[in-house]
């Protein structure tokens, strides 16, 4: 069926971290996220947390003591079906999308056999409802709108349009009916609409506009919208209407180790892996604050 082929795809096309510069590591064998994700901190920024304090009577100084409130995706999604997720370069919001894609695409097709921890309380925090994932690279639509050969508006329909059209280059394997897309968004889709940022500065609000557009024309009984973002570009016109927004965290030094551990295990030998994560946890540690702030973000 086509959309059990289309989900095999996604989950093969989406399940390895994609790290840009790492492909280019000799012999680095990249691990698969079932055996190195590591699931992200997410806060409310602080002026949205004070504006949030005051529409609800609270001193803004109460919400923010001992520093913001800080959940995960999963127990984000339970509060809100639409996310802005934002953070530094790095950060990890491209590899969240993915992630969330995936652990949906691998639970549709192999149920809950294969499954981490991680990914079953994710699973449950979408109230197991298994939507068709869908991941698009903004900047990729804001292109195929401005194509010069065949221009098109910003719209809703035409973010549909470009979603159909991407995919049927991207898994030429798949026989997909017409209207798949559309058919699937009235039954229930996880958008991943990944980088806001990287869509040129004049186009950002009317790329916001589409997307708010398919919200209002597919609605959210059935669907999960995430969106992600570098925190400097998503400010003003470019926040999306009815997004709940919530800032990447650095990573914790426990965090930071468990990633270590988890790429020295894909890239060495068993009895060489834990000497080498231990060798550069303690290396971090004992370098000036510039290297440990560096050694906050994934990538970095």
């Amino acid at each position: 069926a086509p959309t059990r082929e289309y989900l095999d795809r996604f989950e093969k096309k989406y399940s390895q971290f994609s790290f840009r510069g790492l492909e280019d590591v000799s012999g680095a064998k990249i691990p698969e996220f079932n055996t190195a994700y590591i699931s992200l901190r997410l806060a409310e920024r602080p002026d949205k947390e004070m504006a949030r304090a005051g529409r609800k009577g609270a001193e803004p100084g109460e919400l923010r003591e001992g520093g913001p409130l800080e959940i995960d995706v999963s127990q984000a999604v339970k509060r809100s079906a639409r996310l802005a997720i934002v953070g530094a370069a790095g950060s990890g919001k491209s590899t969240l999308l993915q992630w969330a894609g995936v652990s949906v695409a691998r639970a549709r097709l192999r149920g809950g056999n294969e499954l981490t921890e991680t990914q079953r309380e994710w699973l449950s925090a979408l109230g197991n409802k298994n939507p068709l994932p869908i991941f698009i690279a903004l900047r990729d639509y804001a292109r195929f709108c401005h194509d010069s050969r065949s221009p098109r508006a910003i719209s809703p329909a035409t973010l549909v349009e470009f979603i159909s059209v991407f995919y049927a280059g991207l898994f030429t394997s798949v026989d997909f009916p017409p209207d798949f897309f559309k058919q699937h968004l009235r039954r229930g889709c996880l958008l991943l609409l990944d980088g806001v940022d990287e869509v040129s500065p004049e186009q950002r609000a009317q790329v916001r506009e589409a997307v708010e557009g398919l919200v209002v024309d597919y609605g959210l009984a059935h669907n999960y919208y995430l969106i992600t973002s570098r925190s400097v570009a998503y400010r003003g016109a470019v926040e999306f209407a009815d997004f709940e927004q919530l800032e990447v965290q650095p990573l914790n030094r426990a965090q930071r180790d468990d990633l270590l551990r988890y790429w020295c295990d894909a890239i060495y030998l068993a009895d060489e892996a834990s000497k080498y994560a231990a060798d550069l946890s303690a290396s971090i540690e004992h370098s000036d604050d510039r290297v440990r702030q560096l050694a906050r973000t994934p990538l970095m």
